[in-house]
């Protein structure tokens, strides 16, 4: 089970030039990888042109996630299309590398009514609540 996730300033560089959908969409991935690392939707593969345990998963068909799972933490490297997991044999992945630890939200977030607002009804109010009894003429009942 996946304790923390964490990222380094790369990924969080990457990140934060991905449109906002696309930030959603990644959000959910890594939320559904630190569940389940090995969910097929995620396709997720360790790079051997690399020293270091590090593996890509599919964030969408052209963007990937580099991470890597240590003592239980998951720790995003970068996020990018494609050509980073092509020339990922170019980059370091050094030990001492800064990693800061990303606040994952435990679901989808619904905003919360506040007590000071009134409550609206469920239903409109009947058009009909004042018009009392029908009567139907004995003489239309035949």
């Amino acid at each position: 089970m996946i304790a923390d996730v964490l990222m380094s300033d790369a990924f969080e560089q990457s990140f934060s030039r991905l449109p906002f959908p696309m930030r959603d969409i990644v959000k959910r991935k890594i939320r559904l990888l630190s569940e389940n690392p090995g969910h097929p939707s995620l396709n997720t593969h360790r790079l051997h042109n690399v020293k270091a345990n590090i593996w890509d998963c599919y964030i969408s068909e052209s963007v990937r996630l580099l991470y890597e799972i240590k003592d239980n933490n998951l720790q995003l490297w970068d996020i990018g299309p494609h050509s980073l997991v092509d020339n990922v044999h170019l980059r370091g992945f050094a030990a001492n590398t800064r990693f800061s630890r990303m606040d994952q939200p435990a679901g989808p977030s619904t905003p919360q009514p506040s007590l000071d607002e009134p409550k609206k009804p469920a239903f409109a109010p009947s058009i009909f609540k004042n018009a009392g009894r029908v009567s139907i003429p004995s003489a239309a009942m035949q």
